[in-house]
C-alpha cells in the first residue's frame, strides 16, 4: 500500500501571525478558514493552522508543557481500510490512542 500525507495541521498560539506569514511569505491560497482554523493550498497537500487550545482539545492533548504540536493525516479510501492500517501500526509495536 502507497502512503501519502494528505494534511499537516499546526497547533499555532497566533493564529493571524501564522496565516499572514504563509500567505504573504508563501504565497499560499486560503482555501477555508473560521475564527479557529485557516486552511491553506499547499501543492498537493492542505496545511491547517489550528488555535492551540482546539488543537490540544482536538488531539486529546490536556498538557502539552510547552511543546510543539502537530499531526500529519493520512487519507484512506475506507473504514476497513483504517481499521487494517490500524492493526497494522499496532502489531509493528506502535501505541495508539
Amino acid at each position: 500500500m502507497t502512503t501519502h500525507v494528505n494534511a499537516i495541521t499546526f497547533a499555532v498560539k497566533n493564529l493571524a501571525l501564522m496565516k499572514h506569514f504563509y500567505t504573504e511569505k508563501f504565497g499560499l491560497e486560503v482555501i477555508s478558514e473560521n475564527e479557529k482554523v485557516t486552511i491553506l493550498k499547499l501543492d498537493n497537500l492542505l496545511l491547517t493552522l489550528c488555535q492551540e487550545a482546539l488543537f490540544n482539545q482536538y488531539a486529546n492533548i490536556s498538557n502539552r508543557a510547552g511543546g510543539k504540536g502537530f499531526y500529519l493525516t493520512i487519507n484512506l479510501p475506507s473504514k476497513y481500510a483504517v481499521d487494517e492500517r490500524f492493526a497494522e501500526l499496532r502489531n509493528d509495536g506502535i501505541q495508539i490512542s
